[in-house]
């Protein structure tokens, strides 16, 4: 403290006195530095010079972390399940898993094209790998089989609320190992052998095969293993097995030792003596000229003795296994009922048989199948008349116009097919017929609307069901904005994520005509990745974003997509930006990040004592400046701050976006030779975030700050004190 001088009246001894302060003053600076009188606490241990530097020679401040550098999944390795693995990041806690299925309908299949729809599967995985279960039952007829899997990563660490990386995306999509597909065994072909034959199976480095003789594939034995390029096995008949009927399953083995389910079961037997002759192919009587049922006929098999009686077999476009329909009919004719259902192609083979004197079953070589080639030639292969199917309803200001896949059948019929529309404003009945198209035509455009369709395929004098009901899809949303830094209002029912952000609300106003729901999308890019954050339909104009992974400083894009009454649509609206606001807490750190850039530029209040006296100017890295100017005032220092205009960082690092904080107005310190005292001073911010911070209540102790608070006020809403110690 220095000594009180009141009392001194002596012009002489006063003078003395002010020359000893004047003395005195650069020694206690020798201790106190400006920059120890500014808001950040400085370090003081050993090896510490007293400055703000001390603050700045720390490692390169994370902000983002890094994408990982590669990210793998497997191709044809489980039969269940893909496993994805990744390289690490450096300072990632945790990682968001997201997938994205393809079914070889979808575009870009084919040419290995990545998908936009990708959906969160874990948002948090503990490591650098994930089994991705697939399916719970697989079984041959799983479609799975047949789909690709995409996977893309972000790296997160929501403790020390780093940004999470971009995505880091899978070279090449993962696949399950398949079991082999139609699997079949010859029927009466030799007396000696059964050959049994199937498809490759990707990924396959050979295959098992397995025999039994019961019609579901229980109690199948393994017969043979099969090495190499080879899909085929002949199987060697004894006399004794000579017609007996075998079921064989061939399943795939990969490299890795990893068997493959079960295929489908292939029926073979071998030719016995005094079998009768092959029945010639089966001849389908009503391809597409029935709904309910397939009638069929055969010519008569000619036999050495006794009666000949048949047993017929059907198999279908999309299960290979052959079913028996029956066998013991002695007329050459059939008449299919056997849960025969529209869309699908059936193929129907025939076998002969007699009994020998023993009461065994002679049993003939099973017919050929005779495919269906446009002529009038008779086929072995049926349908019921279907429907058609992929309908699609566009919108515009004059009708609706309704488009369509062709019915199953041959080109040459699907040339003859006629169609009817029949629409109704309930979904479920009241459908009134409103036009017939022209043979071959699969569109029609209607001047009037109806809600609701439906189509029947006409063909050859039979009409076939009704379509599934479908419904054009509505217009784009209108109107759509998104909240950007917003009050929404209730801090309890609207809280704050793990990192400080509230959330976003999206607002839109019905298209043209209404909707009946919508479905909300967000991505962290303007023109891809986004994926639906509704995991229902929403009927009100507005859906408030949650988003527990949202960042400050970051941008998020939204879009909404218009359902109607049957959860169909396809006209999204156009994109919008939105971000949530920040706590007062997380609103002081993200303002903060401008203050130290712009100390960093300083050199004045780096320095230690009496030089840290005086002013500079520095432009920011954007736009502005900051002023510094240090002065004794009496027996205080005063230190100003003052920013104009000041920026130094973009928006997410994008030029395009605009400044992150705009900085105007000042921050001072005033400190007494004891290094105490206070700070003053309101800086004004725009930019991502607009508000005001005010120094008003900060307190300076021994050069540092060292209690008090902050007056944090973004726009929008209360100012609130924050403690000093948000930034120490």
């Amino acid at each position: 403290m220095f000594p009180d001088i009141s009392y001194i009246t002596d012009r002489g001894e006063v003078e003395k006195m002010r020359k000893f302060i004047l003395f005195l003053l650069p020694v206690l600076f020798l201790l106190t530095s400006c920059a120890d009188l500014f808001q950040t606490k400085i370090a003081m241990g050993p090896g510490s010079n007293g400055s703000l530097s001390d603050i700045f020679v720390t490692e390169k401040e994370i902000t983002k972390l890094d994408s990982s550098s590669q990210v793998f999944v497997s191709s044809g390795l489980a039969t269940d399940s893909i496993s994805i693995s990744w390289h690490p990041v450096d300072y990632a806690v945790s990682y968001c898993l997201e997938r994205a299925v393809q079914t070889p309908e979808d575009p870009g299949y084919s040419e290995g094209k990545v998908p936009e729809n990708f959906e969160v599967i874990n948002k948090a995985v503990y490591g650098t790998s994930y089994t991705d279960v697939i399916l719970s039952n697989p079984s041959y007829t799983s479609e799975e089989y047949g789909y690709k899997y995409w996977y893309r990563v972000y790296a997160e660490n929501n403790r020390e609320k780093y940004e999470a990386s971009d995505p880091a995306l899978c070279s090449k999509p993962g696949t399950m190992f398949a079991p082999p597909g139609n699997v079949d065994a010859t029927k009466g072909a030799a007396s000696d052998n059964i050959r049994v034959t199937w498809d490759f199976a990707n990924n396959a480095s050979g295959y098992v095969v397995y025999r039994t003789k019961n019609s579901d594939g229980t109690g199948a034995e393994e017969k043979a293993r099969i090495t190499g390029n080879q899909n085929w096995y002949k199987d060697t008949i004894e006399e004794s097995e000579q017609g007996v009927d075998f079921y064989y399953i061939v399943k795939a083995v990969n490299s890795a030792g990893v068997l493959s389910e079960a295929s489908n079961i292939g029926l073979g037997y071998s030719l016995m003596s005094g079998a009768p002759q092959m029945p010639s192919p089966v001849k389908v009587l009503t391809r597409g000229t029935s709904i309910s049922e397939i009638k069929l006929k055969w010519d008569a098999s000619a036999s050495g003795e006794g009666e000949v009686k048949y047993a017929v077999f059907r198999y279908s476009s999309i299960d290979s296994s052959l079913t028996q329909l029956t066998s013991g009919t002695t007329a050459c004719e059939w008449t299919d009922k056997n849960n025969v259902k529209p869309g699908i192609l059936y193929y129907y083979q025939v076998q002969a048989w007699v009994e020998d004197e023993t009461g065994k079953k002679l049993k003939s070589q099973i017919s050929t199948v005779d495919p269906f080639e446009g002529g009038t030639d008779e086929t072995s292969e049926g349908f019921l008349l279907s429907p058609p199917s992929g309908i699609g309803v566009a919108a515009d200001q004059t009708g609706h116009s309704i488009t369509w896949q062709p019915a199953i059948g041959h080109e040459t019929e699907q040339a003859l097919y006629e169609y009817e529309i029949y629409g109704s404003d309930r979904k479920d009945d009241g459908f009134a017929f409103l036009c017939r198209t022209a043979p071959g035509e699969c569109s029609a455009e209607l001047a009037g609307t109806s809600k609701f369709y439906r189509i029947k395929t006409l063909y050859a004098s039979v009409s076939s069901s009704e379509s599934d009901t479908v419904a054009p899809a509505p217009f784009a949303a209108e109107n759509v904005s998104a909240s950007r830094a917003e009050n929404l209002g209730d801090a309890v029912l609207y809280p704050a994520n793990s990192s400080g952000v509230y959330p976003v609300k999206i607002t839109w106003e019905p298209p043209q005509g209404g909707a009946s729901a919508y479905h909300v999308y967000r991505s962290t890019t303007k023109d891809s990745g986004f994926r639906k954050i509704t995991d229902v339909p929403v009927t009100d104009c507005e859906f408030v974003d949650k988003n527990d992974t949202a960042k400050a400083g970051k941008y998020y894009y939204y879009r909404v997509l218009a359902l109607n009454e049957l959860e169909q649509g396809n006209n999204y609206s156009e994109t919008k930006v939105g971000y949530g606001a920040l706590t007062h807490e997380q609103y002081i750190l993200e303002f903060n990040k401008t203050i130290l850039s712009s100390q960093k530029k300083l050199k004045l209040m780096h320095k230690p004592s009496t030089s840290a006296l005086g002013s500079e100017e520095y432009q920011g890295d954007i736009s502005g400046k900051v002023y510094y100017n240090a002065t004794l005032n009496g027996l205080s220092a005063r230190i100003i701050i003052q920013y104009t205009d000041y920026a130094d960082s973009y928006i997410d690092n994008n030029k395009d976006l605009g400044p992150y904080f705009v900085l105007s107005g000042n921050s001072n310190t005033s400190a007494n030779t004891s290094a105490n005292g206070g700070m003053d001073g309101t800086i004004n911010c725009t930019g991502m975030y607009p508000g005001s911070v005010s120094y008003d209540g900060i307190e300076i102790k021994g050069g540092d700050a060292g209690g008090g608070t902050y007056g944090v006020k973004p726009v929008g809403f209360e100012k609130k004190d924050v403690s000093w110690t948000v930034l120490n």
